[in-house]
C-alpha cells in the first residue's frame, strides 16, 4: 500500500470530485482510495499565517479548528485542505481533511483566506498524548498508470518541515461516558387550559375531557367538523416559535409518544374509526407524515422512532405538530382523543465504537459477462443491540475508477432493531443486474449499513470510522442531507466497506 501526502491516506477529490459529488447525491457515502503523493513542483505560492485549535481535548470531543494562509498568486484548480494528527513515529492516526468553504479558485491573492472552522474528533479509545498536525492544500491528478496521485501545495515559510504546523494534546478521559439518563419532555398533556389554548384548530375544536382520559385528569378531544372539506386539523404550530428552544429541538431524544384513540364503540374498543394523519414539519418545510393505524387504541400509546423523524425533516427544528383527516363527512363530526404527547429518551447503553461484525459474503460466481446477473448475500453479526433501524447500501464499481456505479438500497429483514446479540444475521440472496455498457474490470463490491438524516449547516458533530491502515477517518456534517454509515468491528478487514469483487470480462 502507497502512502499519499507523506506517509498519509485521504479521501479522494479533485479530478473526480464532480463524479463524486453525483455519487453523494445519490447515497452521501463516501468513497477512499488509496494513492501516491507528491510535493508540487515550483514556486510556492501559499504563507500559512496561524493556526485555531484547542491546545488540549479529550477522548470523545468534538471540537473545532481553523486555520489562516494567504497566496502570492491565483490558484486555478480545486485545492482540498488535509489535516491530519500524526504518531511520533510518522504514522498518521486521524485523518480529519476537509474541502474548504470557499474555492481556491475564488480566493483573492494577498488576502487572508480562513480554512475552516472544521469539526474535529478524537476517538474514545485514543490514547493520550501530544501529538503533531500535519495542514496544507492537496489537489489530485492522475499518474502514468490511471491511479489518482496527491499533489501538495508547498508553502513559502521555509520554517515550516514537512507540513507540521502545531501541536494538540489529548489528555486522559476524566471518566468513562454513562448511558444518557432517561428522560421524557412533555410536549402537551391538556391539563390545564393554557396548554389546550397554544394548539391551534383548522375547521375542529378542542376541548378538555374528564370521562375519555387515557393518562392523569384530562384528555384532548378533538372534533373535526363535518362538511368543511380537505384537512381538518389540530395542530401546534407557532408553539415552538414562542415557547423555550428545548420544545423544538428533539435530536436528543429517541421516541415521540403519545395516546390517540377513538370513542368507545357498542363493544367497549376505543379503536379510531376514521383515517387520521400525523404531520411533522421543521421550520424550513420538511415533512414527516405518519398514517395512524385504525387499531390505535386507549390502553397503549403510539410509539414513533425520531430515526425516522429524522430521515425527511431536521430533529434540530422542529416548526408544526399536526393531527389532520382528509376530509370530512358531510352528516358527521369525527371525534377523536389526544392525551399527553411526550418526547422521550430511553436510557438505552447506546454503543460507544464499533458494534457490527462483517461476518461473510456469498457470491455467485468471480466472473461474469455484461448484461447477466451476480447474485451476493453478505452475514452480520452484532454485540449490541441497534436502536435504530438502519437500511442497507450496495455499491458496486470499477475499482480504480468507480465506473459502472451501481447503487442498491434496501431495509433489512428483520429490521436492525429486531437483530439478535451475538447471532450472525444473513441478508438476501440479493440479484444485481450488471447494465451490458458497464466497463470490464475488477468490480469491488461495497456493503454496509447507514442512518440518514435531515441536518442544518452548522450541525455539531462528526462521523468516522476507521480504515484498513488503522488510521481514523473523520467525516463532516453534510447539508441538508446527512449518511451515517455503520463502521466495522473487524475494521483490518473492512475498513473501507469493500467485502468483495468480482471480474467484469469483455462481452
Amino acid at each position: 500500500m502507497t502512502n499519499p501526502l507523506g506517509g498519509d491516506t485521504l479521501i479522494f477529490m479533485g479530478r473526480w470530485r464532480k463524479v463524486f459529488l453525483i455519487l453523494l447525491l445519490i447515497i452521501a457515502l463516501p468513497v477512499r482510495l488509496y494513492a501516491k503523493s507528491v510535493v508540487r513542483e515550483g514556486e510556492a505560492i501559499v504563507d500559512f499565517r496561524k493556526l485555531h485549535i484547542p491546545e488540549k481535548v479529550e477522548p470523545g470531543q468534538v471540537y473545532q479548528f481553523s486555520a489562516q494562509i494567504s497566496i502570492k498568486k491565483n490558484i486555478w484548480e480545486d485545492e482540498v485542505v488535509f489535516f491530519l494528527i500524526i504518531a511520533p513515529d510518522g504514522r498518521i492516526l486521524i485523518n480529519n481533511s476537509f474541502s474548504p468553504s470557499l474555492p481556491a479558485t475564488r480566493w483573492t491573492v494577498g488576502e487572508i483566506v480562513k480554512l475552516g472552522p472544521a469539526n474535529g474528533y478524537i476517538p474514545l479509545d485514543f490514547p493520550p498524548g501530544t501529538y503533531n498536525i500535519k495542514m496544507g492544500l492537496y489537489s489530485t491528478k492522475l499518474s502514468p498508470t490511471e491511479e489518482p496521485l496527491y499533489v501538495r501545495e508547498p508553502y513559502t515559510n521555509a520554517e515550516i518541515k514537512d507540513f507540521i504546523v502545531g501541536q494538540i494534546t489529548v489528555e486522559p478521559a476524566k471518566q468513562s461516558l454513562e448511558a444518557e439518563k432517561k428522560r421524557e419532555l412533555v410536549i402537551s398533556n391538556f391539563e390545564t387550559l393554557e396548554d389546550v389554548r397554544k394548539w391551534e384548530l383548522r375547521s375542529a375544536t378542542l376541548e378538555q375531557d374528564a370521562d375519555n382520559a387515557a393518562d392523569a385528569k384530562y384528555a384532548g378531544k378533538v372534533t373535526y367538523l363535518k362538511n368543511n372539506g380537505c384537512c381538518p386539523g389540530a395542530l401546534l404550530d407557532s408553539f415552538f416559535s414562542y415557547s423555550e428552544p428545548k420544545y423544538a429541538e428533539w435530536q436528543n431524544y429517541d421516541e415521540l409518544q403519545l395516546y390517540i384513540y377513538g370513542p368507545k364503540d357498542s363493544e367497549g374498543r376505543t379503536y379510531l374509526k376514521y383515517p387520521v394523519q400525523l404531520l411533522i414539519k421543521d421550520r424550513s418545510g420538511r415533512r414527516f407524515t405518519f398514517s395512524v393505524p385504525n387499531n390505535q387504541e386507549k390502553s397503549k400509546p403510539l410509539v414513533i422512532l425520531l430515526s425516522e423523524v429524522g430521515k425527511a425533516v431536521d430533529l434540530m427544528d422542529i416548526g408544526t405538530l399536526n393531527f389532520y383527516v382528509g376530509q370530512t363527512p358531510e352528516d358527521q363530526d369525527w371525534v377523536i382523543y389526544l392525551d399527553n404527547i411526550k418526547l422521550a429518551s430511553l436510557g438505552l447503553d447506546k454503543p460507544k465504537g464499533p458494534f457490527v461484525k462483517f461476518e461473510g459474503l456469498k457470491i455467485t460466481k468471480d466472473k461474469i459477462k455484461p448484461g447477466e446477473e451476480i447474485e451476493i448475500a453478505p452475514s452480520f453479526s452484532i454485540s449490541s443491540r441497534f436502536i435504530d433501524d438502519y437500511d442497507l447500501y450496495i455499491h458496486i464499481y470499477r475499482a480504480y475508477d468507480h465506473a459502472g456505479y451501481k447503487d442498491i438500497n434496501i431495509s433489512p429483514s428483520p429490521p436492525t432493531t429486531a437483530w439478535e446479540v451475538n447471532k450472525t444475521i444473513s441478508q438476501g440472496p440479493f440479484k444485481i443486474y450488471i447494465p451490458p455498457n458497464a466497463p470490464p474490470g475488477k468490480y469491488d463490491i461495497e456493503i454496509g449499513l447507514f442512518l440518514s438524516r435531515q441536518t442544518t449547516s452548522e450541525s455539531g458533530y462528526v462521523k468516522y470510522h476507521r480504515g484498513k491502515d488503522g488510521t481514523y477517518y473523520i467525516e463532516q456534517p453534510r447539508f441538508p442531507d446527512d449518511y451515517f454509515k455503520q463502521p466495522y468491528v473487524n475494521y483490518e478487514q473492512y475498513g473501507d466497506w469493500v467485502v468483495g469483487s468480482f471480474e467484469l470480462t469483455s462481452p
